[in-house]
């Protein structure tokens, strides 16, 4: 039997949110194709660990609320997933960041081919 996807998506924000970057990158695909924010271009698969972890240099306490999402599904005969989130934590300046992010993912043999996120500020941020 095989993982669920939602299943998979969870695997991955937990593997992010422990930092553990040897389990985030086996559900990431050789010949992933990223794209953040509207990107027109996608970035590849060593890009987007570097890109991670910049942003938790940046913000290390950063955790994606997983337990629940606020949305999460997926459409297994697209092998699809969908997760919509709260991502929150402080900059090394002190600042604090609430944000709703927005991940959508096409899964190949478990690993995630290709994402497109989002990130949009949330309007009222934490204090």
């Amino acid at each position: 039997m095989t993982a669920r996807l939602t299943e998979l998506m969870h695997a991955i924000d937990v593997a992010w949110n422990a930092r553990r970057w040897d389990d985030y990158m086996s559900l990431i695909a050789p010949d992933f194709r990223g794209y953040m924010n509207g990107d027109t271009e996608p970035h590849g698969r060593d890009e987007h660990l570097r890109r991670g972890k910049a942003f938790c240099e940046e913000y290390p306490d950063n955790r994606i609320e997983n337990d629940p999402y606020i949305v999460l599904f997926e459409d297994a005969a697209l092998g699809q997933t969908c997760s919509i989130a709260i991502t929150s934590g402080t900059h090394r300046s002190g600042k604090a960041l609430r944000a709703t992010l927005a991940v959508i993912c096409t899964w190949r043999n478990g690993q995630i081919a290709e994402q497109r996120e989002f990130i949009v500020t949330d309007p009222f941020p934490a204090n």
